[in-house]
């Protein structure tokens, strides 16, 4: 089988990180073919896979053409690009069409649609690939996350500042039961995935206040009201949260989204790490993508922007190296290539 994932670009890296990692789309690629590779070697697949990535530019407005997202038996016709004034009109059937669409970071809020122009045309395409495209799977990481939530599913949750402080390195994401079945293959029995995070913003419920988020066992919710600042960063709650790893409280997290949505799971400093719809969507809030020397760089530079103390910045260089910056990232990257290839397809009773 061929899968054709195409990896919209939604931000550039800070220098430094650019310097050592190349553009999002290469740090993704660089951590999802080796597992898309493993995945065609196990028994879990057996037929080989092939991978083909592309990359696209979404802030200058170039956006995959509409004959690469057609599925295989449909001849195409003349269409505009939403954020493009190109046409395209192309109907060969030998390109690879593309069957999984992954969204990156950037330092943008999704709800910043004054000041950054480009994402209601983003929002659009999300919402047009979703309806008229249904064998494309949508991927989403970090801000990508919090795009498709608020493209897809706008009347079940919100993306907002967090009042909780911007949640920054290592970090222990609490799986949900039906997450953890639905990937136990390759998961190998883990319950937690060790995450690098960096961000402000998070996705709630709707139903949740706008000061914290309700814990099932009290009814109460936790953090304090405090200002925000461009791009999701909070000024007095952005100090780190200590041993942030485990909220006993967050078992209910699982029915907090409405079926059949999923929530993958949480941590303590945030309630919704990732959404899940079989074989159509997967985001993650946090980073696999990134290493624990990359995240430095990425701290170093926002840092001064955010106006962080040198005892918050310090704190967090602590997180990001927290227990020698040790994440799960190769096996985050197995469940998105698991994702890519289909859940349903696998071998009875494999494992990797």
């Amino acid at each position: 089988m061929t899968i054709h994932l195409a990896i919209l670009d939604v931000d550039i890296p800070v220098r430094p990180h650019y310097h050592r990692n190349g553009l999002y789309s290469t740090q993704y690629r660089s951590i999802i073919e080796p597992a898309v590779h493993r995945l065609s070697q196990s028994p879990l697949h057996p037929d080989p896979i092939k991978l083909v990535v592309s990359n696209w530019d979404i802030m200058g407005g170039v956006y995959p053409p509409e004959h690469l997202l057609q599925s295989s038996s449909t001849t195409t016709t003349t269409t505009t690009v939403p954020g493009n004034d190109t046409t395209t009109n192309n109907n060969n059937k030998n390109d690879n069409k593309i069957t999984s669409l992954l969204i990156t970071g950037s330092a943008s809020s999704a709800y910043q649609t004054t000041t950054n122009p480009w994402i209601t045309p983003l929002k659009t395409f999300i919402r047009k690939i979703y309806s008229h495209h249904p064998h494309i799977k949508l991927i989403g990481g970090c801000f990508g996350h919090q795009l498709i939530a608020a493209a897809l599913m706008p009347d079940s949750t919100r993306v907002e500042a967090s009042p909780l402080g911007r949640e920054v390195g290592v970090h222990a994401v609490q799986l949900t039961p039906r997450f953890r079945k639905a990937f136990g293959a390759v998961l190998g029995g883990k319950g937690e995935l060790r995450m690098q995070m960096m961000h402000g913003d998070w996705v709630v419920p709707s139903s949740s206040p706008s000061n914290g988020y309700i814990t099932e066992t009290t009814g109460s919710t936790t953090g304090s009201t405090t200002g925000s600042t461009p791009g999701g960063s909070t000024t007095a709650g952005d100090t780190p949260l200590k041993n942030a790893t485990t909220n006993s409280n967050n078992t209910h997290n699982e029915g907090n989204i409405k079926p059949p949505w999923l929530n993958i799971g949480w941590t303590k400093q945030c309630p919704i790490q990732g959404l899940y719809l079989p074989n159509r969507v997967l985001t993650l809030q946090g980073h696999f993508e990134i290493d624990s020397v990359g995240m430095s760089l990425v701290a170093r530079e926002f840092g001064p922007i955010l106006g962080w103390s040198a005892e918050v910045a310090r704190a967090h260089q602590e997180r990001i190296a927290w227990e020698g910056g040790v994440d799960d990232g190769d096996v985050v990257a197995d469940v998105i290539a698991l994702f890519l290839v289909g859940e349903h397809m696998l071998s009875p009773n494999s494992k990797l």
